[in-house]
């Protein structure tokens, strides 16, 4: 997760393998070079968005809502296309 050319993508699959348990070590990303990466925001507050049983993951989103609610409403609105995309048809 330190290699900003693919951290987005070890984040990404975490979230989709619902491995909550990372969520200290991603969230812990704020303070590391890689987060200056756009992809990487991005893909920390999908993250985030996703372990709704996460406190520290929810009040991570709670931050990002007070300081840019537009790109909480674009990672929530990127989420449901997501799910849409990946629903396999009956």
């Amino acid at each position: 997760m330190q290699q900003k050319d693919i951290a987005d993508l070890a984040i990404e699959d975490f979230r989709k393998w619902h491995h909550w348990e990372m969520t200290d070590r991603i969230l812990a990303l704020q303070n590391e070079p890689v987060f200056k990466v756009g992809v990487v925001k991005r893909a920390v507050l999908r993250y985030a968005l996703c372990a709704t049983d996460n406190e520290a993951a929810q009040r991570y989103v709670e931050e990002q809502r007070k300081k840019d609610p537009k790109a909480v409403n674009d990672a929530l609105d990127l989420l449901k296309l997501d799910q849409a995309v990946n629903t396999p048809l009956k």
